[in-house]
């Protein structure tokens, strides 16, 4: 009896010991080992709850290293940022290799240009990371061979320094086009690189913002944050000897590189370092709190219209003949009888970007009438460059056009044609909207409204005034009137569109014989705003203009600035402040330049307290 009590109590005690090795080793699992990794192979475990046995399924635990994992997770997240990004707006034609490569294109140059599916930072990395505000702000893109160079150099950096990080500031957006922090950073070539700083111990410094250096290489705002130079200047020699990506220009201010260049002589540099550096490293005073670095257009780029402006430096192969070879092949593709749609269609596009669409003008004219609507779209985005020979195939082919797609692209092509038949053809759209001959689109709506905008003819403008009141294009309406509010520069909107259009037939009808400067200046200064003839000296005021309460007179004055600073941003597409914000920095730094006096203001375009 004895003998098998104490059997018993060995029996139970077996079991609780088997169940806590068991609950011992899932605590093990989840808790020590984050480097585990699943697999679809599956081994059966125990666990207790309400005193009853259960039993499920676990994962078998494989383990991996530290740096495959962090990859997996990154691939992961970009996967995740890309399904969360708004659909792209521009039109780009691509083929099934690109689109299976995921590729990237920068289209066009640094300043005017955009970006063709954007690559994101990796996020998280334990190499480098973007200032916070930044990320926010979503300009965390730029092409494959930037975020590679980025990717390379901070584990470089990180290797021969441990524990230190590569700060990001700005990037581009998805898409590329303007961000109103920059004047650059539209075509996904552009970074900038904070500056490895040490604390008042010596420790590297994680920065939550970018720090202004004097010439002590102590930070402006915090003078216990110092500049580190021999971390800065192996970063600098790191980017100009890697071949990741071609690297074209590093700006910095001038007593900033001027510590590095010593630092390299002193480290014993050799002759083609230091010339490289001559070249690539340039003097801006704009750049006294990062370091702004920019690649070279790839060859996949060229090929899409990639410009790169300025210095081809010594080392650096001619893009000229690139871009001929891909003129000829996309040529090639346009006549051959073999080539499918989508062929046909990105060659079109491509010979557009390039600027070599009137070697092919007249293929350009026949595909507008092309059975597959991407080919007719592609050769209306071609026909834009073709200037006014261009202008009548488009008319016609709008009068017959039925895919909205087609159709947008139609008016992209004659809206940068702007004459006469553009101005029919445009009014005559609307008028068969308004007469119920074509489904009224808001999208078409919306293009011809941006041009009578951008390129205001008060004819044009008048003749549209027959179209907009029709009760059929309701929804227009609004959107019209405040087009013709911004030709005019005078006319108030008000609740009722139909009396705001007969008091702008009026006053078309009256300023007919003045020409569109004449009715500006004369808006501008019945609101307030003393401009004399919309020349540099009316740069202060055109500015204080932006923050008018007014909606036609802020944008005047935006379109006004942007004709004098001969910048392609639209900042019509920002917001009040943001604009005031561009144009003010950009004019404050050539004000010498123009000949005007921004003293009074900081470089956001607030006004500073006299003493």
């Amino acid at each position: 009896m004895r003998k098998s009590f104490q059997c018993q109590i060995l029996v139970k005690i077996s079991f609780i010991t088997v169940l806590l090795c068991l609950g011992c080793g899932a605590a093990r699992t989840e808790e020590s080992l984050p480097l585990a990794e699943s697999t679809p192979t599956f081994t059966d475990s125990a666990q207790t709850r309400d005193d009853a046995v259960q039993w499920r399924h676990r994962p078998r635990q494989t383990y991996v290293s530290d740096a495959l994992r962090l990859r997996r997770i990154t691939a992961l997240l970009e996967t995740r940022m890309r399904e969360d990004a708004p659909r792209p707006e521009r039109l780009f034609f691509t083929t099934k290799k690109e689109r299976d490569n995921h590729a990237t294109f920068s289209i066009y140059d640094t300043r005017d240009g955009y970006l063709i599916n954007g690559h994101v930072i990796p996020h998280p990395s334990p190499y480098m990371r973007q200032m916070q505000v930044q990320y926010e702000r979503g300009i965390a893109y730029g092409t494959h061979a930037l975020i590679r160079l980025l990717d390379f150099t901070a584990r470089a950096m990180h290797k021969k320094y441990p524990g230190t990080l590569l700060y990001l500031g700005n990037l581009g957006l998805r898409e590329g086009g303007d961000i109103p922090y920059s004047v650059s950073h539209n075509a996904g070539r552009d970074g900038d690189i904070a500056f490895y700083m040490k604390d008042e111990k010596g420790h590297f410094f994680h920065p939550t913002n970018m720090y202004k250096m004097n010439r002590r290489l102590q930070a402006k705002s915090s003078p216990g944050l110092t500049f580190d130079l021999e971390k800065n200047t192996t970063l600098i020699e790191t980017l100009l000897t890697q071949t990741v990506a071609p690297v074209q220009f590093i700006f910095v201010v001038r007593h900033l590189r001027s510590a590095i260049r010593q630092e390299l002589v002193s480290r014993g540099a050799g002759e083609d370092l230091l010339a490289r550096f001559d070249e690539t490293v340039q003097e801006q005073s704009a750049h006294d709190d990062h370091f702004h670095i920019r690649i070279y257009c790839s060859d996949e780029d060229i090929c899409a219209g990639c410009m790169d402006r300025s210095i081809i430096h010594p080392w650096h192969a001619d893009p000229l003949p690139k871009r001929e070879a891909c003129a000829a092949k996309h040529m090639r593709t346009l006549s051959s009888s073999r080539s499918t749609a989508e062929e046909r269609a990105v060659a079109l596009q491509r010979l557009a970007l390039i600027g070599e669409a009137k070697q092919a003008q007249s293929r350009v004219v026949k595909y507008l009438d092309d059975e597959d609507r991407d080919v007719r779209t592609a050769a209306a985005m071609a026909s834009a460059d073709l200037g006014q020979s261009a202008v009548q195939p488009l008319a016609q082919r709008l009068e017959s056009e039925v895919d909205g797609q087609v159709r947008l692209a139609i008016l992209d092509a004659l809206a940068k044609n702007d004459s006469e038949l553009t101005a029919r053809a445009m009014t005559d759209t609307l008028r068969h909207m308004a007469e119920g001959q074509l489904e009224y689109d808001g999208q078409v709506v919306a293009k011809i409204i941006r041009h009578i905008t951008h390129h205001p003819r008060s004819v044009y403008a008048a003749s549209l005034l027959d179209h907009g009141i029709s009760e059929n294009l309701a929804p227009a309406r609004r959107q019209l009137r405040r087009a013709l509010e911004v030709v005019t520069n005078h006319i108030v909107l008000k609740d009722d569109d139909l009396l705001a259009f007969a008091e702008t037939r009026l006053w078309f009808e009256k300023n007919l014989a003045k020409n569109r400067t004449q009715w500006l200046i004369e808006g501008f200064k019945k609101q307030g705003f003393a401009v004399v003839d919309l020349k540099n000296a009316d740069i202060p005021r055109l500015l204080d203009a932006i923050e008018a309460a007014q909606p036609a007179i802020s944008m005047n004055a935006q379109l006004t600035l942007k004709t004098l600073s001969h910048l392609e941003q639209d900042s019509l597409d920002w917001s009040v402040s943001d604009a005031l914000w561009h144009y003010t920095r950009f004019f404050k730094k050539r004000a010498k330049k123009y000949k005007i006096d921004l003293s009074d203001r900081d470089e956001r375009g607030r006004k500073l307290k006299q003493p």
